[in-house]
């Protein structure tokens, strides 16, 4: 019988230590994400963490102007607003939840780790550095960092389709224009790809089949990398269930729905008499200029964004833009308190 499978290959040959081709790459990046682990939960590093935050809070307006924003606003705004904060966030655990189920064993564990991304998220770099202050340190709760960096990129790849469709739906009500309805057109294209994860179209698969190909040159790698980052990521796509998907996209409007209203209490806190919609739209704006690649993050472009929508609608820029930056605060202040809550709670709890 002639053998399918052609000549013998001879398989891969220990190195003299041993070790399987590739094993001693393995552990060298398994050690350096011990070592980012270990260096995350440093208490000198989240001291770092904090003047780094207060540096790039000043970068967006310099001091005089949040002591002005404060001076002006009213507080009765302001508390709820940070209260809305806390339970923002902990809609974040429960999404997660819904794509590392493991995660639920460790909850407490897992809020901290949230409130710690917020704060992270509001420095130069941005929400991508607040994913990555995720994945690192989800391994305390059980997460395989695969299966966490993969649920993240399926959660940013949903939350950036909902900004689409809100960011468009937000021009049209601005504009009085039909052209910003390509945002929720692409917001379509990308929900219909990730359901479709159980038989994806041919050419997702062709870039999938590179996913072990090491390529040759740095692009070479970078599609490389990136075509296996897809594939992880369709592949948790294809294990989530219909109802497990919608529980998704339902907490990612559940998101935005808070911070719509975060954002509006701030900009009433300002006395600036707008609706919640003009708010929603206003944020909208702000999250979809944040999400352009710069070198210092998201900083000052969300706010950028959000004036630039109250502009439109006939708001003063001046309270508009301090109406921002109380926004930003809100955020920072509430999970702050949230780390010190979480802290305390992991405290008298125990190990």
């Amino acid at each position: 019988m002639t053998d399918l499978a052609g000549p013998d290959v001879p398989g891969p040959v220990p190195t003299p230590h041993g070790d399987m081709p590739g094993a001693s790459a393995t552990r060298r990046r398994t050690a350096l994400f011990r070592k980012v682990q270990g260096w995350l939960r440093s208490p000198w590093v989240i001291a770092l963490m904090g003047a780094a935050l207060v540096w790039a809070l000043f970068q967006v307006a310099p001091w005089p102007e949040w002591k002005r924003a404060f001076a002006e606003a009213d507080p009765l705004w302001l508390v709820p607003a940070v209260a809305l904060v806390l339970a923002h966030e902990l809609l974040k655990v429960g999404r997660m939840e819904q794509l590392v189920p493991c995660v639920r064993d460790s909850r407490l564990r897992h809020a901290r780790i949230v409130y710690g991304m917020a704060c992270v998220a509001q420095l130069p770099v941005g929400t991508v550095g607040g994913d990555l202050y995720r994945v690192m340190r989800l391994e305390e709760c059980g997460a395989d960092p695969k299966d966490a960096t993969a649920a993240t990129f399926l959660i940013r790849m949903i939350g950036f389709s909902t900004t689409l469709t809100l960011a468009g739906l937000a021009g049209v009500y601005v504009l009085d224009s039909v052209w910003p309805l390509i945002g929720p057109l692409l917001a379509a294209v990308i929900l219909w790809l990730l359901a479709s994860s159980q038989n994806p179209p041919a050419f997702v698969g062709r870039l999938v089949a590179r996913a072990d190909d090491t390529g040759s040159g740095r692009w070479g790698r970078f599609i490389s990398l990136a075509a296996r980052l897809i594939r992880h990521v369709f592949r948790e796509a294809a294990d989530l269930t219909r109802a497990q998907m919608l529980r998704v996209l339902g907490y990612t409007l559940a998101l935005y729905g808070l911070r719509a209203t975060i954002a509006w209490f701030c900009l009433l806190a300002m006395e600036i008499d707008v609706s919640w919609l003009a708010a929603l739209a206003a944020l909208a704006a702000g999250n979809l200029a944040s999400s352009v690649p710069s070198p210092t993050g998201n900083v000052g472009l969300r706010e950028g964004g959000m004036v630039g929508v109250l502009a439109g609608l006939g708001i003063a820029v001046a309270p508009a833009a301090i109406g921002a930056l109380l926004f930003r605060a809100c955020m920072v202040a509430g999970a702050g308190l949230g780390l010190l809550v979480t802290g305390m709670a992991a405290k008298l709890t125990g190990p």
